[in-house]
């Protein structure tokens, strides 16, 4: 019966620990839970002091530059500089009266005029000069011309007076003979033909190397061929044009 007893005595001796633990539980939640709404608070609070601090910031720098703004203005001056326009027309002497300017006309008017008398004057004067030095020459030329003719009147004269020998017959020149050109040029191709008397040559395509002067009634030239080491003199009949 002690054993039974003293496990009925137990049981609400757990029973009691473990309501204890479950109310311990319960405030450490409560307490957690207390805790994050504070700091959720302490948040929010904080963000709306910062919000309102940099609003405050805000209108405290609007109102700085309206100060400075209305600072400038104060220190303006009311009344605007005066331009250098008008500084230079009030420095300005003032104008001289129009009578001297109305003898300054008439006295350019007058010395424009007395210019131009005096150039009419001097042309007058060169187209005279110029008239006179002309007569001169032709007075000049008239005298020459006398002379020239009295002179020839003498010389003719003369030779009517003086007698002449007999003029012999003027003989015709004797026409020169016109250089006929060479047929063939340097350079062309041409066939040559050995002649039949004397020592024989070798028949065959030759170029022209030289023109030669005529040797009478026909004409020379200096002739090669590739296949002798030596030139040859030939004339104009003994060559055909390849």
């Amino acid at each position: 019966m002690s054993t039974q007893s003293q496990k009925a005595a137990r049981r609400p001796a757990k029973s009691s620990r473990q309501t204890v633990k479950k109310v311990t539980k319960m405030a450490r939640t409560s307490d957690k839970k207390s805790k994050s709404s504070r700091a959720r608070s302490s948040a929010r609070t904080s963000r709306a002091a910062t919000v309102g601090s940099a609003k405050s910031r805000k209108a405290a720098a609007k109102t700085t530059v309206t100060a400075k703004s209305a600072v400038k203005t104060a220190a303006k001056p009311a009344v605007k500089p005066v331009s250098k326009s008008a500084i230079k027309a009030a420095t300005k002497p003032a104008e001289k009266p129009a009578v001297k300017s109305v003898a300054k006309a008439e006295a350019k008017v007058e010395t424009k005029t007395e210019t131009k008398s005096v150039s009419k004057h001097v042309s007058k004067i060169a187209a005279s000069l110029a008239a006179k030095a002309a007569a001169r020459e032709a007075l000049k030329a008239r005298q020459a011309e006398k002379e020239a003719l009295s002179e020839s009147a003498l010389v003719a004269l003369t030779m009517m007076r003086t007698f002449s020998p007999p003029v012999q017959p003027v003989q015709a020149p004797e026409p020169v003979p016109t250089k006929t050109a060479h047929k063939y040029q340097v350079g062309d191709n041409v066939y040559f033909t050995s002649p039949s008397f004397g020592r024989a040559a070798a028949s065959g395509a030759y170029t022209v190397i030289k023109v030669l002067p005529s040797d009478g009634e026909d004409r020379q030239y200096r002739i090669k061929s590739s296949v002798e080491a030596f030139e040859r003199v030939a004339k104009e009949s003994q060559l055909e044009r390849i």
